[in-house]
């Protein structure tokens, strides 16, 4: 399989730990799916690291991460499709969540900028 070379996108600016880390999680969850807290342990990670690792190499190719607790997985084939299609929607929906939650945030920040007082 084709090395997915994190060292050469400009995310976040990585540093080369950074990197080599993301490019070894890819190539782990290539292979198998894999539990956060597997990867914690492997890399002796926190899970907010784990976390942003993985956020990173969503960036650059396609990977499975569904809310049934099976872990993390990179989509490789015809196999993958339905659980690329199912993170796909659970994507979506958190978008569209995090939207609806954005809305009367947007609309204070407005309000407040043009000097109108809001309702109490």
């Amino acid at each position: 399989m084709k090395p997915i070379l994190i060292s050469k996108t400009p995310v976040d600016q990585m540093s080369e730990k950074q990197k080599q880390e993301c490019n070894a999680i890819a190539r782990l969850i290539a292979n198998d799916w894999m539990q956060k807290k597997e990867i914690q342990d492997i890399f002796k990670m926190d899970e907010r690291t784990v976390r942003d690792r993985i956020s990173k190499i969503a960036k650059k190719v396609p990977v499975i991460a569904i809310s049934d607790k099976r872990g993390y997985k990179r989509a490789l084939d015809s196999a993958d499709l339905s659980y690329a299609k199912q993170t796909f929607n659970e994507l979506k929906s958190r978008i569209k969540e995090l939207e609806e939650r954005a809305a009367p945030l947007e609309m204070f920040i407005k309000e407040i900028s043009k000097g109108q007082c809001l309702e109490k």
